[in-house]
């Protein structure tokens, strides 16, 4: 599992001209899920994400408080070509759960996103195939969040 996680003044998922879902203040998540994927993966994504410190507390120290902290919004959009793997000049997404199994997943980690914060600061799409993800940024800075089990060992890329 793959995410983008950004820090955002608003964020939203339009599709086809319509906007469907929208959040104010928080991070905006792009979530890339793999054929190898399981709860546990989700478990700890979930956890990494929410405890991700990249906003600055009362005294204005940078990198000091959560989402939880702040009581801010996520939202959290499926996007498949995180699992892009490049064969020569062409992209190939054979690493990204099919669309069948992948919906289901992605509403499990929107239900464990849910169940570990509050719910109504929660924010997803209908699974679709091109969400369209529209975002302002409060700073410039992107984190990339791999699960442990696929990377290095400490899921940060």
């Amino acid at each position: 599992m793959k995410a983008v996680v950004q820090r955002v003044t608003q964020a939203s998922v339009t599709v086809g001209g319509e906007q469907i879902s929208a959040i104010g203040r928080g991070i905006c998540v792009l979530l890339g899920i793999s054929v190898e994927d399981s709860q546990k993966e989700l478990e700890h994504m979930v956890r990494k994400i929410l405890n991700l410190r990249v906003f600055e507390d009362e005294s204005g120290k940078h990198w000091s408080k959560n989402v939880m902290d702040k009581q801010y919004e996520v939202l959290c959009v499926s996007q498949f070509t995180l699992q892009c793997v490049l064969k020569g000049n062409k992209p190939d997404f054979h690493l990204a759960m099919p669309t069948e199994q992948a919906e289901s997943f992605y509403n499990s980690f929107l239900e464990q996103l849910r169940k570990s914060y509050r719910p109504e600061l929660i924010r997803g799409q209908k699974f679709i195939r091109s969400p369209e993800a529209g975002v302002t940024d409060t700073f410039p800075w992107v984190q990339r969040e791999e699960d442990s089990s696929a990377s290095s060992g400490n899921g940060l890329m």
